[in-house]
């Protein structure tokens, strides 16, 4: 990122093609790509760049040398190139299309790499969409469920500080918030079973309709309607010599 926004162009380059994400974003959302060209729009719209005085022309210092300019177009190009995403906002709403509106020759170079996302199949069980991002290497190789209880991210083995969907909203907020849900309809669920269950006890189990009020002396009852016709256990076909009347 101090390479983009000083405008090295073979430092930039030396350090992608040694493995360095050109997904990964700072606190506020910026990628490499961003605060390349923040740089166009001056110093002081990108980080860290003030301390550059090489990068000053004459006596202002919020100027950008010519250079400058041109290596940030160059890297640019080769960020998006190299798989950077030109349609990845910031914490402002801001990607690098966005920031390339008076660049007209440079924005057309960079929709040529816009990236058209095709669904990736998640690597762990391969049953849902990858549509979990990484912070702060950037990947997308998992789903919410299978992301839940990684410490690094698979591909580049980067620690993983955070875990977001593509909008930025945090992903185990909403898994835990899904689960939570979940395990409360289970309750209910669970609770509804056991009352339906009390329910059918207590029920004539001939007519379904009315409760038990009337026991026989084999310890089978029915509803008194039911009952009364009844020479013999609809249970047990005891004879039915006592009936004793049950009161709720």
């Amino acid at each position: 990122m101090l390479a983009c926004t000083q405008g090295h162009y073979s430092v930039v380059e030396l350090l992608v093609e040694s493995g360095a994400s050109v997904l990964a974003t700072d606190e506020d959302g910026h990628s490499p790509l961003h605060l390349t060209l923040l740089r166009l729009h001056g110093p002081e719209a990108s980080r860290g760049s003030h301390s550059s005085s090489a990068a000053t022309s004459g006596g202002d210092k919020n100027a950008v040398s010519k250079d400058v300019l041109e290596q940030c177009e160059r890297i640019a190009v080769y960020l998006a190139k190299s798989g950077a995403d030109v349609t990845l906002n910031d914490s402002k709403d801001r990607n690098a299309l966005s920031l390339v509106q008076d660049h007209i020759q440079l924005k057309e170079q960079l929709l040529k790499f816009k990236i058209e996302e095709l669904p990736v199949d998640c690597l762990v069980c391969e049953d849902e969409e990858a549509v979990v991002i990484f912070k702060p290497c950037g990947h997308k190789i998992v789903c919410p469920e299978c992301c839940v209880k990684m410490k690094k991210c698979l591909t580049c083995q980067a620690v993983i500080e955070k875990k977001v969907f593509k909008d930025g909203t945090d992903v185990l907020s909403v898994v835990n918030g899904i689960r939570q849900s979940n395990s409360q309809d289970e309750a209910q669920r669970e609770l509804s079973r056991k009352l339906q269950e009390m329910e059918d006890t207590l029920t004539c189990n001939i007519c379904l309709d009315r409760k038990r009020n009337v026991a026989f002396l084999c310890g089978h009852s029915a509803c008194n309607d039911c009952a009364q016709p009844l020479r013999q256990c609809h249970m047990c076909r005891k004879p039915i010599t006592k009936r004793i009347n049950l009161f709720n």
